[in-house]
């Protein structure tokens, strides 16, 4: 993304997206009653034993860095609010250090 705020490339507007995305995605995530299944899944902890090698990257880690390269404190408490949420949604797609 240039100083004008327009994307150079293509694969930098998809990679802009999917960060704006996965944001927009985890606040509703963090909105939903617990009792729902996606929301089950994101709290939860996988059972049984994992594969030999480095762990993979989780979802929520990455998309936790990406809060903390925009600055964004205490995002649970943030994400409640949905006007707040946008805001912080629309930070991302123009954040040029993701």
């Amino acid at each position: 993304m240039d100083e004008t705020g327009s994307v150079s490339s293509p694969v930098a507007l998809i990679s802009v997206s999917g960060v704006e995305v996965r944001i927009a995605w985890l606040g509703h995530l963090i909105r939903l009653d617990d009792k729902r299944t996606p929301k089950r899944i994101l709290e939860g902890k996988p059972i049984g034993t994992r594969i030999r090698g480095r762990p993979r990257k989780r979802w929520m880690v990455d998309t936790e860095e990406d809060m903390q390269i925009m600055k964004i404190r205490r995002w649970r408490k943030r994400c409640e609010e949905r006007a707040e949420w946008k805001r912080i949604t629309g930070k991302a797609k123009t954040h040029s250090g993701l």
